[in-house]
């Protein structure tokens, strides 16, 4: 902004000037709606069609029909490659977001408006606002699946981002450490394949058990885990669901969910430690000792 107002300062034809610059930058914010990240709230979406049930869910889907090499089953394991329909595709999706939207409805208590935009590949995940290893994205604008990795479970996954941050707010979702807010993804999708817990027994007896949780927590920790740690699936979903599985054991859904209303009013760690009555860390620690003993 400092730049454009010296370039302003400095020309000798101030209208032109604004004129140029004004088009310039509607370039690349028309960019980022029709072909970017911000595509879910853009009222135009070239080259996707879309299928609704009812009021609250929306599939939008490539127009082409090209085929996809399906590599999950419904549930969510591996499978050889199975090629499908794009217009196969995008029923699957609507029938896996419908279910998807009763899990998260029966948790959050709130109504779920899923808007599900489904892309081919990574590049094109990448491109409109998730990273290349995972399978989908989600945040407050809607969810975005590739298709490849299309099943039930990363659909619930992506949703509860969705769910969680309309529930909180775009101030207060910002107050969710990583390891909570995937953890409560995972363990609403019921996402249990990552690691059991005798696999996390021996990663404590090997070293390779991530004790601490302050490195997902905050702006370097939520970086930590998108772009270093997510290598290791296994190991950072594997925590975070089977921690926040404690949590619902120990503590009980109603707990579990005033804890996400607290977060409205109060930060992370105040209102884990009210409603909970015991810090996250604390928390975390117990559990550890359940994982040895």
């Amino acid at each position: 902004m400092i730049g454009l107002y010296r370039g302003y300062q400095e020309a000798v034809n101030k209208k032109r000037y604004l004129v140029l610059t004004g088009i310039g930058l509607l370039v690349p914010i028309l960019a980022l709606f029709l072909f970017g990240p911000l595509l879910l709230i853009s009222p135009l979406k070239p080259g996707f069609a879309q299928i609704n049930r009812g009021d609250n869910i929306t599939i939008f889907y490539p127009a082409s029909n090209k085929q996809i090499p399906l590599k999950r089953t419904a549930d969510g394991k591996h499978q050889e490659a199975k090629l499908i329909s794009q217009q196969e595709a995008s029923q699957m999706a609507l029938l896996y977001t419908q279910k998807a939207v009763d899990k998260n409805e029966e948790f959050y208590q709130v109504p779920v408006n899923a808007k599900v935009l489904l892309v081919l590949g990574e590049t094109d995940l990448f491109r409109y606002g998730g990273v290349m290893q995972g399978g989908g994205t989600g945040n407050e604008y809607g969810i975005v699946i590739d298709e490849v990795f299309l099943n039930e479970k990363l659909i619930a996954h992506e949703l509860s981002h969705d769910v969680i941050r309309n529930l909180l707010g775009p101030i207060n979702s910002f107050k969710l450490p990583t390891w909570f807010d995937e953890g409560m993804a995972t363990y609403i999708a019921g996402q249990n394949e990552y690691l059991s817990e005798g696999e996390a027994k021996d990663m404590l007896v090997q070293g390779a058990y991530v004790r601490d949780l302050s490195r997902w927590e905050g702006f370097f920790g939520h970086l930590r885990w998108k772009f270093t740690d997510i290598r290791e699936p296994r190991k950072t979903y594997g925590q975070a669901y089977l921690f926040i599985k404690y949590l619902f054991d120990t503590y009980g859904e109603n707990k579990m969910y005033q804890l996400i209303v607290a977060m409205k009013s109060a930060s992370f760690k105040r209102a884990f430690e009210q409603t909970l009555g015991v810090t996250s860390k604390m928390a975390n620690e117990q559990f550890i000792s359940s994982l040895v003993e």
